[in-house]
């Protein structure tokens, strides 16, 4: 049970990382509009990339404190190391997916709006 349990930690840190720094974006962005008085808000957009990246990290250090909490009793977990990599690989690129559109889309607003 040593490699589902490094596979999520890798993968909760990675997301922990991500999660932070598209938080610390959010809140520029979330400034920037605030500052610039356009009619589209992207706080919902934003919020719910911030939701979605809170989630992920918590499932894969939750995952990796079960797995813990397993090995310690003797139990052992079927299927560990497909359940760690689908909880810390396949999100990661619909995660960076919804994240660049979540952050190109206000982006895109400001600058139609300045060439209209």
């Amino acid at each position: 049970v040593k490699v589902p349990k490094i596979i999520s930690l890798i993968g909760g840190f990675v997301y922990l990382v991500s999660w932070f720094f598209l938080a610390y974006s959010s809140r520029n962005l979330w400034v920037l509009y605030s500052e610039l008085n356009i009619s589209y808000n992207p706080q919902l957009l934003l919020r719910a990339v911030n939701l979605v990246g809170f989630i992920l990290v918590g499932l894969n250090f939750g995952y990796f404190f079960y797995l813990n909490y397993k090995d310690k009793k003797g139990s052992v977990v079927r299927h560990a190391e497909i359940i760690s990599i689908a909880l810390a690989a396949i999100p990661f690129f619909l995660y960076l997916i919804f994240s660049v559109i979540a952050f190109i889309l206000p982006v895109y607003n400001i600058t139609s709006n300045f060439w209209s």
